[in-house]
């Protein structure tokens, strides 16, 4: 799984503000959503995979508490479990959301003991058995030795803070959307567990007992704090990305089962945007079509919600922007879908008519590719050039159609940096028209030079995203 660190960026989903529920939830008595809570299972595997040293649990947007994290643990960086962690990550890719769901399917703190049988795929492919097995045994030595209950119970008036703080978020959601949306009850709980180490990272987990029950959770990341540098919470902020990670546990398993006449369709799909989804942390077909479905379906509750179309537009207009290209289309199949429950009362018998939206969508995949921006010629060095000047000190990439990039400009250095960078920040950005990005140089003779436009920093007036490109070349 490449770990670039827009993938840190891009998992924060852009969310519009729009109004609570009323009517929706019925009585605190009468919730099937639990209390959000802080969980040490979470934050020790955050901070485990965080002296790990593994990027996407290094975020530091809750300084004050990462702050306190280092100054307790950093003496620890050496231990067994710590090693293995990064062993791991580096080897199985282990990373992302398997920390996460390695911790939800123990018990808790000190014991750790599976609450259900391991297997290949429990508690996540990833890890498989041994290696899950072979790290609880080393984390319950790390808990103890590295004097992990003293730092929770230290941090306890902060974890108390912004639980408090989260209640805003908590209490705008419906709960009974997820019934009446998908047409199956949850089995068992919904849980909110704020994870105040994870940065801008948001995951969506279950945990299925034999018998069927499956508790359902949605692992908030923290990426806004006061000037204090304390966490707060609006559900303008939080509540879409809230539904998005327990959307993935109604949707995850329809796809799986589904896959065998979703997979050409996919696999169709995910070939022309594979950086795009691999820059967000989805490196397969599935999890590009478990992302669409979900994020289809949060428009869906957006739209149901809220009055103001506007809100679920801007929504639509924020996926577009992460590249899925169809999302406008997929949410309006789920609106037929809405309005036929009597022909389709689940989601998943409305699975056939998914497939042949993607089938017509494989189709006219052309089309969708078109609104998106592409490099259409540069000027000064030409792609995979073999005798550029040295002194060249500029040149120009012109797009097919105008673009802008939200953080002003972005330009990637090789990943694994056997090729140099040869962009400087004078004389480099976007032109007036934005048509063309202007790159100032300053090269080297008989050096080879790499570089990446990454398609999710830049996009068309109607939102749609570039289509990412890379430019190599050498010189005399």
């Amino acid at each position: 799984m490449k770990r670039l660190m827009l993938a840190l960026l891009t998992l924060l989903l852009t969310v519009g503000g729009y109004g609570q529920v009323s009517g929706k939830t019925g009585g605190r008595e009468g919730r099937i959503l639990a209390e959000p809570v802080i969980d040490k299972r979470i934050e020790l595997l955050s901070i485990v995979f965080r002296l790990a040293g593994v990027p996407e649990y290094n975020q530091d947007n809750f300084k004050v508490y990462t702050d306190a994290i280092h100054a307790h643990f950093d003496k620890y960086k050496d231990h067994s479990c710590v090693v293995l962690a990064k062993k791991l990550s580096e080897s199985n890719g282990i990373g992302f959301n398997a920390p996460m769901d390695l911790a939800l399917h123990v018990s808790q703190a000190p014991d750790f003991k599976p609450v259900v049988e391991f297997n290949e795929k429990i508690p996540e492919y990833r890890w498989g058995k041994k290696n899950a097995e072979d790290f609880l045994r080393l984390l319950r030595s790390f808990y103890r030795e590295a004097h992990c209950e003293e730092f929770f119970a230290k941090n306890a008036p902060l974890y108390k803070r912004v639980l408090e703080r989260f209640r805003v978020v908590y209490d705008s959601v419906d709960t009974h959307w997820y019934e009446e949306f998908y047409g199956t009850p949850p089995t068992g709980k919904l849980a909110i567990i704020v994870g105040i180490g994870n940065g801008a990272c948001n995951y969506g987990s279950k945990v299925v007992y034999p018998g069927g029950r499956e508790d359902v959770y949605a692992v908030m990341g923290t990426w806004t704090v006061d000037e204090g540098g304390i966490p707060f919470y609006t559900h303008d902020y939080y509540l879409s990305t809230l539904i998005h990670e327990f959307n993935h546990s109604f949707i995850n398993h329809l796809n799986e089962k589904h896959y065998g006449i979703l997979e050409t369709q996919g696999k169709a799909l995910f070939q022309p945007l594979d950086a795009l989804m691999s820059d967000q942390a989805y490196p397969s077909p599935l999890y590009m079509m478990n992302e669409a479905l979900v994020r289809a379906a949060v428009v869906r509750y957006i739209a149901k919600h809220n009055p103001d179309k506007g809100k679920a537009e801007g929504e639509i207009r924020t996926q577009l922007g992460n590249g899925f290209i169809w999302i406008d289309e997929l949410a309006a199949k789920l609106d037929e879908y809405e309005h036929q429950r009597d022909k389709y009362p689940t989601l998943e018998s409305f699975m056939p008519e998914i497939a042949a939206f993607y089938s017509s969508t494989v189709k006219n995949l052309d089309r969708l590719l078109s609104k998106c921006a592409r490099v259409k010629s540069t000027v000064g060095i030409d792609n995979n050039a073999a005798d550029v000047s040295p002194e060249t000190s500029e040149m120009r990439i012109i797009f097919d159609k105008p673009v802008h990039c939200e953080d002003g400009l972005a330009i990637y250095k090789d990943p694994e940096e056997k090729r140099e960078f040869p962009a400087q920040k004078e004389g480099t950005g976007l032109s007036p028209d934005k048509t063309s990005l202007i790159l100032g140089l300053k090269l080297k003779p008989k050096t080879s030079y790499s570089f990446r436009l990454p398609g999710l920093q830049y996009h068309t007036e109607e939102g749609y995203p570039l289509l990412d490109y890379t430019f190599e070349f050498t010189t005399k």
